[in-house]
């Protein structure tokens, strides 16, 4: 699925979710106002602001404070789905043409390029010397693959070598612009026979809160955000203490999307 589309179905969502909440707030009947508050580091007070005027609220009144806490809610929601909606309309009018469109109305030029690459979008280096990779702490690179590379775990390594068993083209930790920011995923890997590539995430310490909130939920929020969608062009995989990664579920994710 190309990014346009992906974009556009979120945009659709996004829509819907909309108009959902619009009618749930067009039913309520709110107090005139918006609900500010402030922390005084052991408890909250609550205020009415109306016309930059700002009136505190006693705790006797705390049923027009969740009123009000309710309407804000909505308010803050539609406007950020507003934003949102907005914002990928930006981007679907000013994303270039998709360039795959040329070679999907002329086979025969499609024809004309190497078997491993079905489209242009996916012509990437498959090499250690295509591609901008991570160099942060190298001395984590301790296990060897099969392949020659060095990975930072067992259970990349079980999923690299799986890749390499299966001959499926893959990268290690090639750098990747997500929103604002720089992340080096895992695998970067192509289904030869789709053309479609995914960007693939081994969160391996799920039994760590901290790992959790951190790593994996931070990282998943930026790469959805970002247009990474799991199943579509992002493969995760996990594990703990108690469910540790075997290779089997490697290749359970190679079968599911990369053959």
């Amino acid at each position: 699925m190309r990014i346009n589309d992906i974009v556009l179905k979120e945009k659709l969502r996004l829509i819907g979710l909309l108009d959902a909440l619009q009618k749930q707030y067009n039913k309520g009947e709110f107090p005139e106002g918006r609900l500010v508050f402030s922390n005084t580091g052991t408890h909250y007070k609550y205020y009415i602001s109306s016309d930059k005027k700002r009136n505190y609220i006693p705790f006797e009144k705390r049923d027009l404070v969740k009123e009000l806490a309710l309407k804000r809610y909505y308010e803050d929601r539609i406007s950020a789905y507003q934003k949102e909606i907005k914002a990928l309309d930006h981007y679907l009018a000013n994303s270039p043409k998709d360039p795959d469109d040329l070679y999907r109305k002329h086979p025969a030029l499609l024809a004309l390029l190497p078997e491993e690459i079905s489209t242009c979008e996916n012509i990437i280096e498959w090499d250690e010397a295509g591609y901008d990779k991570n160099k942060d702490h190298p001395e984590n690179l301790i296990i060897q693959t099969l392949k020659g590379d060095r990975v930072r775990s067992k259970s990349e390594a079980m999923i690299a070598d799986e890749l390499f068993r299966s001959k499926i083209p893959y990268v290690y930790e090639k750098k990747l612009v997500v929103g604002t920011e720089t992340f080096s995923p895992d695998f970067t890997v192509m289904n030869k026979r789709t053309g479609q590539v995914y960007i693939w995430e081994h969160f391996g310490k799920m039994n760590d809160p901290k790992y959790v909130e951190n790593n994996c939920i931070y990282k998943m929020n930026k790469y959805l955000r970002a247009g990474y969608v799991p199943g579509i062009n992002f493969i995760t995989t996990y594990e703990d203490i108690k469910n540790p990664f075997y290779p089997v579920k490697a290749t359970q994710m190679i079968d599911m999307y990369l053959r």
